[in-house]
This record gives C-alpha cells, sequence and structure tokens, in this order.
C-alpha cells in the first residue's frame, strides 16, 4: 500500500494504480490516471458523515481550481474565513460544509449547467471587472434581456 500524501491529504492509500522506480534520487512514484484518482478522493470525501477537515477543504477547493477568494465568493464569507478553516484555526459551519459538497459535486459533473454558471464565478478571480450594459424588452411573454 502506498501513502498518497502528496495530494495534501494524510489518510490516503493506494493498494495499485501506482509503480515505483528507483533514480539517481531515490525512489519515484508513477501513479495512472491521477486525475481520476483525484476525482474518487473529492466524492469519497464530500460523501463522509464527518465534518470536512481543514485538509479536505483545501484538497476539494484546488481541485474545483478556485482561488479562496473565489470559495468565499461562492458560500457567501469572508477570504480570511477559507484561510481559518484551511489552516485549520476555524471549523467550517455546517451550511458552509453542505455547499462546498453540493458545488464540488456540481464541478465534476461536466454537463451541469450549474458548473457552467460556477465556472464564470470562478473566472471572476481570474479577469479584471469590465462592466457590461444589460438590455431588456418588455414582450407578451414578459421581460427579456434584448438579444445582442
Amino acid at each position: 500500500m502506498y501513502n498518497y500524501t502528496s495530494c495534501g491529504l494524510e489518510n490516503i492509500y493506494l493498494e495499485n494504480g501506482y509503480t515505483t522506480t528507483d533514480s539517481p534520487y531515490g525512489e519515484t512514484v508513477a501513479i495512472q490516471d491521477i486525475k481520476g484518482l483525484h476525482k474518487a478522493i473529492g466524492l469519497s470525501i464530500i460523501e463522509s458523515p464527518n465534518a470536512l477537515t481543514s485538509s479536505e477543504i483545501k484538497f476539494l477547493r484546488k481541485e474545483m481550481d478556485w482561488s479562496q477568494k473565489v470559495l468565499a465568493y461562492c458560500l457567501d464569507t469572508k477570504v480570511i474565513t477559507v484561510r481559518k478553516w484551511e489552516s485549520g484555526d476555524n471549523t467550517i459551519s455546517g451550511p458552509a460544509d453542505r455547499l462546498l459538497r453540493a458545488l464540488y459535486k456540481e464541478c465534476v459533473d461536466d454537463g451541469s449547467s450549474i458548473k457552467k454558471m460556477i465556472d464564470k464565478i470562478a473566472q471572476l478571480d481570474k479577469k479584471t471587472y469590465t462592466p457590461i450594459q444589460l438590455q431588456f424588452t418588455e414582450t407578451a411573454e414578459g421581460w427579456r434581456k434584448k438579444a445582442g
């Protein structure tokens, strides 16, 4: 069994799916389908009945490719709060724990329309905000965003 700690979690053990080789610098480990492994780890974490630990919160956030700022925004909290959850200084609240699990589940579901919205939110951290003008028109069916 290989204790896979490189993912940031201390309790992950691999029965197979990896190879070890000796190199001039010591033993090296190659893991097959690391994306699939990380998805399996994430899904196991969110299905656990235990409260999320600091390292699990950080793992899930990184797997979603989100900054602490984006996660804080999505959970309607402050960046310092997320930082304290990840450092273990504070524990995550029950509602934030449940929402983070749901957000992760949506992020790994590629066909989800919610995932598309979440991806747009995640991009907020990577771009400078440019205000856009939204135009609406009233129709027989009610108000609609104007095309164009």
